[in-house]
């Protein structure tokens, strides 16, 4: 009867005439590109309803992509201190010091509703202390007793992709489950004038992005990448090779000889999430392995080319690219008959299967898609 009366309230609160916005919180704290895959979920609460004001509970890194997106209305920062995969980095006294201070924030805005589209148990109890009265969230897990909106889709043999999953919380919160693609602000600038996403490119050229440091999935080699690079250079084309900081130095390490030889190529190093997103907006292709920086050429609308590993967690058929109008993307994955169910690495007898996608076969890719 409970979750009854929650699906009805859930229903009248989109209905609600009153001067007091709806105020949604969407709870995605984890990594850019899963954070990417939650926007159309967002785009399609703000499209289906004007007196709603939609905030996230995201990563403390990527901040600056908020004030950049026109359906997030502000913002909730995680340091770190509710997954398990961040907060080791805490003294058990310094979470629960960060943990209450959360929690004031949170109950501050005294919101409607809350989404967590993915959560572990440390965010789905700080949402139901917090006393948002509707939450929305895994009906497969142990502490599920924390919802009261469920949804007992299951992610691994679904067969949808990470934004079709998310996507599906529309229709948990009992609205319209239709895809609405993101849409960015403008950028300013103050020597050019307001420049829109994608208008006037400056000129020719394609990014790259060759190291992933995470370990999430497999990648393609920073061996094929250099080679990669020789044979668009041979072809004339602006090579542009990106990372952050921390991949400055084997950066270096793989591409500078190269640098040497030949001014058609440059490394970046340092860009801000913010500039990264308008600078792959404007370039005509972007190169590189299943990461968050592909998930922002698919966001921006950008051709683009993206390696994946074959086994269900990984694939890209569960982690493609948002789909956009108009957008040309090849999405890249081994050709060995193996169904992979996970990957066991160096255990397999394809390891490293990714590798098995030739340099012919991206170089035809690349010339078809410029």
């Amino acid at each position: 009867m409970f979750f009854f009366t929650a699906k009805k309230k859930v229903k009248n609160l989109w209905h609600n005439n009153g001067q007091l916005p709806i105020k949604v919180l969407v709870v995605r704290n984890d990594g850019l590109g899963d954070f990417i895959l939650t926007l159309p979920l967002i785009s399609g609460i703000k499209k289906q309803c004007d007196n709603v004001e939609v905030y996230v509970m995201i990563n403390k890194n990527l901040t600056a992509l908020t004030t950049i997106l026109n359906d997030i209305d502000g913002s909730i920062i995680d340091e770190g201190i509710l997954l398990k995969r961040h907060k080791d980095k805490f003294s058990k006294q310094e979470l629960k010091v960060k943990r209450k201070q959360l929690l004031a924030e949170i109950q501050v805005y005294n919101f409607d509703l809350a989404i967590l589209p993915y959560s572990e148990k440390c965010s789905a109890k700080i949402i139901k202390q917090a006393g948002i009265k509707l939450r929305a969230g895994s009906g497969r897990r142990s502490y599920s007793n924390l919802f009261n909106l469920k949804n007992f889709e299951t992610r691994r043999s679904s067969g949808k992709s990470e934004f079709e999953l998310n996507q599906n919380y529309l229709s948990i919160v009992k609205l319209i489950n239709e895809y609405n693609h993101p849409t960015i602000i403008s950028q300013v600038n103050n020597n050019i004038g307001t420049v829109t996403v994608k208008a006037n490119p400056i000129e020719k050229q394609i990014v790259i992005h060759p190291y992933k440091r995470s370990g999430t999935a497999l990648t393609w080699s920073l061996d094929n990448y250099v080679n990669l690079v020789k044979k668009l250079l041979q072809q004339k084309h602006k090579i542009i090779i990106i990372g952050d900081k921390e991949d400055e130095k084997i950066l270096n390490k793989n591409f500078k000889s190269l640098k040497q030889k030949n001014n058609q190529i440059s490394i970046r190093t340092n860009y801000s999430l913010r500039e990264l997103v308008y600078f792959i907006a404007r370039v005509d292709l972007y190169i590189g392995n299943s990461s968050g920086p592909l998930h922002i050429a698919g966001l921006t609308g950008t051709a683009h080319i993206g390696f994946y590993p074959k086994d269900k967690v990984s694939s890209a058929t569960r982690w493609q690219t948002l789909p956009h109008d108009g957008t040309k993307n090849f999405l890249l994955s081994p050709r060995n008959n193996m169904q992979c169910i996970k990957c066991i690495t160096d255990k397999c007898q394809f390891y490293n299967c990714i590798n098995s996608i030739e340099l012919k076969e991206v170089i035809k890719k690349v010339n078809e898609l410029l």
